[in-house]
């Protein structure tokens, strides 16, 4: 199914790992006393915003986001932000990784599913007209720029929020002054002409990252499904080629010269994303050239300053 997620591990990984800070034991120890849990307070910064209908809509009109739309919410945790969404008039489907925030939202009336954000199939996916999380930074990195095509092939796009006082602290604790979330959507903007925005009420940042237009949604719509079909079908460290891609039974993208297309702009997006990371021009070349473009778990190889054939 087009959009469907590239899952190279079970869907039970982040269950079974050590995360005692998300837990909901956790959670109701800093609620009966805020200095009693040994994790930073940034875990548990949802339970103390007030998500106030008037600021949210006010910060949702200036993005030009409506509220009569369905929104998928990843990283759902406790349900304040989900909920708040709701409030305003959103259809909400709400996902987490941890059983126990899933049952506490349909204890509360929401649609849940336990899905982590890279494994939303795309049955859910297809229904949502918007993709929203506070604070879940963790969807949002190298492994995962076919996860953030599919999320902007959304019509409203990806809208992430955060406090100030959580970017103060991840400033502190690991020592940047300069990285910002906005930084990972830059190679999108520069590919897709996705559009980036931020709006500010108080501590309270809303951050729009969307399809500027019809065209640019078509492009990323076409080279996620080239991404997810190379993922699938080529083995690790393919070189891959416009005749490769032709091979694959069942491609939709039609004609060759689109594909061609597809793998330049992919390419495009990976070397950006190493410039955003600080590579330099040698380094790019050599990772683009040698380790090649990572897809999932898979690595695969393009001919970088050449003509991909």
């Amino acid at each position: 199914m087009l959009l469907d997620p590239i899952l190279d591990e079970p869907s039970s990984e982040f269950e079974n790992s050590q995360n005692e800070k998300y837990r909901k034991k956790t959670v109701n120890q800093y609620l009966a006393r805020k200095n009693s849990t040994k994790y930073e307070s940034r875990h548990y910064r949802q339970l103390e915003i007030h998500f106030g209908p008037r600021r949210m809509r006010a910060l949702l009109r200036r993005l030009q986001i409506p509220t009569e739309v369905t929104v998928l919410v990843i990283g759902g945790y406790t349900g304040h932000f989900a909920r708040a969404l709701q409030n305003l008039g959103m259809r909400v489907i709400f996902t987490d990784p941890l059983r126990e925030w899933v049952s506490e939202a349909r204890k509360s009336g929401l649609e849940a599913h336990q899905f982590r954000a890279q494994g939303i199939p795309g049955r859910l996916l297809e229904r949502a007209q918007l993709i929203a999380t506070f604070e879940c930074y963790y969807s949002f990195n190298i492994l995962n720029l076919y996860n953030a095509l599919r999320f902007l092939s959304r019509d409203y796009g990806i809208l992430f929020v955060e406090s100030e006082s959580t970017r103060r602290d991840i400033r502190r604790d690991f020592r940047s002054q300069s990285a910002e979330l906005t930084d990972f959507f830059l190679p999108f903007e520069t590919v897709y002409s996705v559009a980036i925005a931020t709006r500010k009420n108080d501590d309270l940042l809303f951050h729009h990252y969307h399809a500027s237009n019809l065209r640019s949604r078509q492009r990323i719509l076409i080279d996620a499904e080239v991404m997810k079909a190379v993922h699938d079908n080529l083995p690790t460290k393919s070189t891959i080629t416009t005749d490769s891609l032709l091979s694959i039974p069942n491609i939709a993208i039609p004609g060759k010269a689109s594909l061609a297309q597809s793998l330049k702009r992919i390419r495009e997006l990976y070397r950006l994303d190493l410039v955003e990371r600080g590579f330099d021009r040698q380094e790019i070349r050599e990772e683009l050239s040698e380790e090649g473009v990572l897809i999932g778990s898979k690595t695969f190889l393009f001919e970088y300053g050449r003509r991909t054939k």
